[in-house]
């Protein structure tokens, strides 16, 4: 919390979460540094130092997320996997399902099934 970067990486969370900038499937990290008018590597530094993880790492896991999110709300009833996968910003199928698969424990498919009564 030292860390003169500390309020810029929670403005980085905030900024991700209300957002969702993620969701595009082109999803650079300098759109994060465009929106916080500030350097790249200044984010960069934030997210590889103070949130302890790589950017492709946050994204991954914030779109497996969302993902989770859609699942659990029954919304694959009116959406195909793929779709949920487009939708989290993902480019194809396969990388969502490993993706996913390596976050929550299971495949989108199991983890629908297990949240069927």
């Amino acid at each position: 919390e030292d860390d003169p970067f500390f309020e810029l990486s929670e403005s980085i969370k905030v900024y991700l979460d209300k957002e969702k900038p993620f969701l595009k499937i082109d999803f650079p990290i300098s759109d994060i540094a465009m929106a916080m008018k500030v350097p790249q590597n200044h984010v960069a530094y934030c997210i590889n130092t103070i949130m302890q993880t790589k950017f492709s790492t946050l994204k991954s896991d914030l779109r497996i997320d969302y993902a989770a999110e859609l699942l659990s709300e029954n919304v694959n009833d009116s959406f195909t996997i793929e779709g949920i996968a487009q939708q989290s910003g993902f480019k194809t199928r396969a990388s969502f399902y490993s993706a996913f698969k390596e976050k929550i424990g299971v495949t989108p498919t199991e983890f629908i099934a297990a949240k069927k009564p």
